[in-house]
């Protein structure tokens, strides 16, 4: 059951309210079980909030049971970033919300495109991307902190070896997986 809430709580972030959001006494009955572990917290918690845990487990019921495994296999990815990553991949995600629909159109086919091509080609353009972004770390100086200015990105949170969606993936809607920009 916490799995799950917790499945549902990363949903969250991937959808947004279109309707108001009902109160816990408006929930209907399934909708209730699924989330009695919020029942004390429903009413106290914001109308955006309640409307997109709402919005998260109608999308988790819609879902096939691959669908869900994939959901919670991108859920442990996340989970088991560092703080930092995590705040990495939060930030790309809301920079690929911020984009036009034409902008997220085009990322989301150039990875539908990259994600055809054999494990080892991926591997092989991974590679060089990774190369490409080093020298440019390498050929931008730094700022006072220490940090390069150049790359916001997180290896580990973008990271994609031909094994499927990650945190990291240029797909912004789909089947809720990563954000990359």
């Amino acid at each position: 059951m916490m799995n799950k809430f917790f499945i549902l709580l990363f949903l969250t972030l991937l959808t947004s309210g279109a309707h108001a959001a009902p109160l816990w006494n408006e929930l209907s009955d399934v909708q209730r079980q699924s989330l009695l572990s919020l029942e004390l917290r429903w009413n106290n918690m914001g109308e955006l909030q309640r409307d997109n845990i709402v919005n998260g487990l109608e999308r988790w019921n819609n879902l096939d049971t691959s669908g869900r495994q994939r959901v919670r296999q991108q859920f442990d990815r996340f989970n088991q970033l560092d703080d930092d990553d995590r705040s990495n991949v939060r930030q790309q995600f809301d920079r690929f919300q911020g984009m036009d629909e034409s902008r997220k159109k085009e990322l989301r086919s150039a990875y539908d495109k990259f994600k055809e091509k054999p494990v080892n080609e991926r591997k092989e353009l991974r590679k060089r991307f990774d190369a490409q972004q080093a020298q440019k770390k390498v050929s931008k100086p730094n700022d006072e902190a220490g940090q390069s200015k150049t790359d916001n990105r997180n290896d580990r949170g973008n990271r994609n070896d031909g094994g499927g969606r990650n945190e990291g993936s240029s797909q912004g809607g789909g089947q809720g997986g990563g954000r990359k920009q």
